[in-house]
């Protein structure tokens, strides 16, 4: 075993070159969006385009967490905090705050602002509603509410001018009518046997849906009908409810990963209940009239922490890094912003269709979201380690109307920028001009909101390392080359293939081997797909080129989860796939479901490089150019000796035209030159001539002739 394997350590071939030209493609979702945004968003199948702005926001004097928010007609924000709990009044026009309630009690959550200004705030745990008169700003105390905690406060749309409280231990619905006055004793409109109700709200129809927790559910109350349990929330909170005409709701729910509650959850000290079931993820899910649920987004490391309605679409807001989502159904959401400072966004509310105040905690601080569409946007990536100092060449961009959006890239040797990094530079014809390092950065400045960039790839080159001897020993062997037998077709299957392309080391449930044919102008579209109920699956395959709109069935009712196909008559570009998948086979046809996906988008390109060949007046000089794919290799032969790689002249591979030059030795005429070229998509060309004598120079035509010899010599 030792001898065989030094043998092989010791035959083993080497790399035709010593100077790597390597590459790296930002792209996808996952990668895109660790980038910063400023004024843009990132769209789930990894778009960039222009989005809304999050500006710097407002921090109130006091308070590390801001629980409420409340605007008036006439201009100003009411902000609820905690820690300590307070109510500020902001001019909007201004930003100016000041203190107009400063309860003795810890937790303030839930503020409301009526018809007429006047602003009621419910504190914990003394279960108080307070009033700040609108006329004259004086808070009183308006009524005392049995139950210790207050969730949330709003307006009866049955009776106008009343009051309705979300309340807790115990967990209650009150009714303030529109005559209530400081003493009186409130309605109860509802009485539950859970510790707290957090949240209600009503269906077109008059519907009550409202949510009980720790522990708790979702349920359904229809007028003048008994309260219905549609969904067992177990340890997760709903912190929004949003009924839809249709008898369904639509539900946030937010559940933290630690079993202990945080500020953030309704408990009291008293509510923790071991032995509730598991119950939903954070998420948003949609529950049906006939209660089952479907679940639209989940899953994430991101909680959902808030949410609201803003043009009939969901924003969203995180319990970490401060994350704004736009979200419309499960193939249509995107990121459109997050806080600099981070934070959880406590608290997102509408403004008007277009505009919104979003509230982020810890710290606290108020922030405006505002979409312009005529607004510009900057893109940041996240830092790029090339893992050692390298030397970097172009940064190709590709999407719709890139010409809009201009490019600049900052370099250092720090994984951090800072002021040992390059100052931000501007692209010379796609070329990198920052100086050499370790980590790259770049910024793309988005002029107008039809650009959108889905791919962005960064060449650069490693530098050429000496050889390392590891193990040398003389072995009483007579060695001799032999030629090596025909191996057989590799096999493979679709982990082993992903994980060539990333860490991703998951495998389904039952992976599907298959042969690899190295056969030229194919490709193979694969995908790995699950179904939680184990069905059997059907997939449909779509291809379009990316500059347009119509996509061209490639392959329908199709068992394995890839597809292959002759591309020696496509059109070169980039294409982009999607997916279809249905559990149609297991199903009867009212109850299937169909889902579908889009791929990283494929370059197809069959057209060979062009060499131009030397010429008279440059007789060592050559170019190769290729119309879509970057130049990977060029090789020459003088005489039928052994080939022999060249660089272009500029050292590195990272475009579609290169020029190179021969070393001096090949400048002998009459000799054959054989030259072979090669571009990232495997495509060859080949030039065979003769090496021709140089120009002559008008100089060396003028010179004086020599005397001829005398026949006596």
């Amino acid at each position: 075993m030792k001898r065989s394997f030094l043998l092989s350590f010791l035959l083993s071939s080497t790399s035709l070159f010593g100077v790597k030209t390597d590459s790296h493609v930002f792209e996808g979702y996952p990668t895109l969006s660790d980038g910063e945004l400023q004024g843009v968003a990132v769209h789930w199948d990894g778009g960039i385009g222009v989005g809304p702005s999050l500006d710097e926001g407002i921090r109130p004097p006091q308070g590390a967490v801001i629980w409420d928010l409340a605007q008036t007609e006439d201009g100003f924000l009411y902000i609820a905090t905690g820690g300590p709990g307070a109510v500020y009044k902001m001019e909007i026009a201004s930003g100016e705050m000041k203190k107009v309630l400063d309860p003795d009690e810890p937790l303030l959550r839930a503020i409301h602002v009526d018809a007429d200004g006047n602003l009621y705030a419910g504190t914990s745990p003394e279960g108080r509603v307070y009033r700040v008169n609108a006329d004259d700003g004086f808070p009183e105390i308006y009524a005392d509410l049995e139950s210790l905690y207050i969730w949330s406060i709003e307006d009866d749309p049955e009776n106008e001018g009343a009051l309705l409280i979300a309340a807790g231990a115990p967990g209650r619905i009150y009714r303030l009518p529109k005559d209530f006055a400081p003493g009186d004793e409130p309605e109860i409109v509802l009485d539950t046997n859970a510790v707290h109700v957090s949240t209600f709200a009503f269906s077109p129809d008059g519907t009550l849906y409202y949510a009980t927790g720790p522990g708790g559910h979702l349920l359904r109350k229809r007028s003048g009908g008994k309260p219905e349990t549609l969904v067992e929330l177990g340890q997760g909170e709903v912190r929004e409810i949003f009924p839809k005409d249709d008898g369904s709701v639509r539900i946030a729910v937010y559940r933290s990963d630690s079993s202990d509650t945080s500020s953030s959850s309704n408990s009291s000290d008293n509510d923790s209940d071991s032995a509730s079931p598991d119950g939903l993820p954070s998420g948003i899910f949609d529950v049906g009239s006939d209660g089952f649920v479907e679940i639209l987004l989940a899953g994430s490391d991101e909680k959902i922490f808030s949410a609201t309605l803003l043009d009939n679409e969901l924003l969203i807001g995180s319990d970490s890094r401060g994350r704004v989502y736009r979200f419309q159904d499960r193939f249509d959401w995107s990121l459109l912003a997050e806080s600099e400072d981070g934070g959880e966004v406590s608290k997102i509310e509408a403004i008007d269709d277009k505009n919104a105040w979003v509230a982020t905690s810890n710290p606290a601080t108020i922030h405006r979201l505002s979409y312009d569409p005529t607004a510009k946007g900057v893109f940041i990536s996240e830092v790029y380690d090339a893992g050692q100092k390298v030397r970097w060449g172009t940064l190709i961009p590709v999407g719709i109307q890139l010409d809009s959006i201009q490019w600049e890239t900052r370099t250092g040797n720090r994984s951090r920028p800072d002021d040992s990094w390059s100052e931000w530079e501007a692209l010379k014809e796609q070329k990198v001009a920052s100086q050499p390092g370790r980590f790259f950065q770049y910024r793309a400045n988005f002029e107008t909101p039809e650009a959108v960039v889905r791919r962005i790839e960064l060449f650069y080159q490693l530098p050429n390392e000496a050889p390392i001897f590891r193990r040398v020993e003389g072995i009483p062997l007579r060695l001799e080359s032999l030629p090596m037998p025909p191996q057989a077709p590799p096999r493979s299957t679709l982990p082993q293939l992903f994980s060539q392309n990333d860490n991703d080391k998951s495998s389904p449930s039952m992976p599907q081997p298959f042969v690899i044919h190295e056969d030229s102008g194919w490709l193979s579209i694969v995908w790995e797909a699950v179904d939680p109920n184990d069905d059997e699956l059907r997939y449909r395959v779509y291809l379009r080129r990316l500059d347009q709109e119509d996509w061209f069935l490639l392959a329908e009712d199709l068992k394995d989860p890839f597809f292959s196909l002759n591309i020696a008559g496509f059109d070169p570009g980039f294409y982009e796939p999607r997916i279809q998948a249905s559990d149609r086979m297991s199903n009867p046809p009212n109850l299937a479901k169909t889902s579908e996906t889009r791929g990283n988008l494929i370059l197809i390109d069959n057209q060979p490089p062009t060499i131009i060949p030397p010429t008279p007046e440059n007789p060592l000089q050559f170019t190769v150019s290729d119309n879509f794919s970057i130049i990977s290799s060029v090789t020459f032969r003088l005489e039928g000796s052994e080939s022999r790689a060249l660089l272009p002249t500029d050292g590195i591979f990272d475009s579609k035209k290169k020029t190179f030059k021969l070393p001096e030795e090949a400048q002998e005429p009459g000799a054959t030159l054989h030259i072979e070229a090669a571009d990232a998509r495997g495509n060859r060309a080949a030039w065979t001539g003769l090496v021709t004598a140089p120009e002559k120079t008008d100089s060396a035509s003028d010179e004086e002739p020599k005397p001829e010899s005398s026949p006596a010599s």
